[in-house]
């Protein structure tokens, strides 16, 4: 189970990495087709299934605290975050923005960081 939760947190990860690396390029040549593309699959919910690993580990392990608690940090309105605050990457509030971003990456590695500890209660049986 803990697997499942871990590859959930990677996937998600993959994503945000994803939207940070086009949401900072925002403003340079040619840079619109990637950030669309990334922002609308995140928009859309269009992202994999795999962040659904905790709905599957709480039907599992319904009285697991630390599934419970994998569960409450939700890496994906991180994303949605992080989308959010990169539409006015490369516009006139731009230095306002990459603050904003800067802040988001911050928020996503804690949660990220607690996401694995949690996953790793799980995987002892927590």
């Amino acid at each position: 189970m803990a697997a499942l939760l871990h590859a959930a947190d990677l996937h998600d990860q993959d994503v945000f990495n994803h939207g940070v690396a086009v949401v900072l390029a925002r403003g340079q040549p040619n840079s619109f087709p990637a950030f669309s593309a990334w922002f609308q699959s995140v928009d859309n919910g269009q992202l994999p299934a795999t962040s659904n690993a905790g709905t599957h580990a709480g039907d599992l392990l319904p009285d697991s605290q630390a599934v419970t608690d994998w569960q409450n940090h939700d890496l994906n309105m991180d994303i949605d975050q992080l989308a959010q605050d990169g539409l006015d990457v490369g516009g006139p509030s731009d230095a306002t923005a990459r603050q904003k971003v800067q802040a988001d990456i911050k928020q996503f590695q804690a949660d990220f960081a607690s996401d694995e500890h949690d996953a790793d209660l799980v995987a002892q049986g927590k």
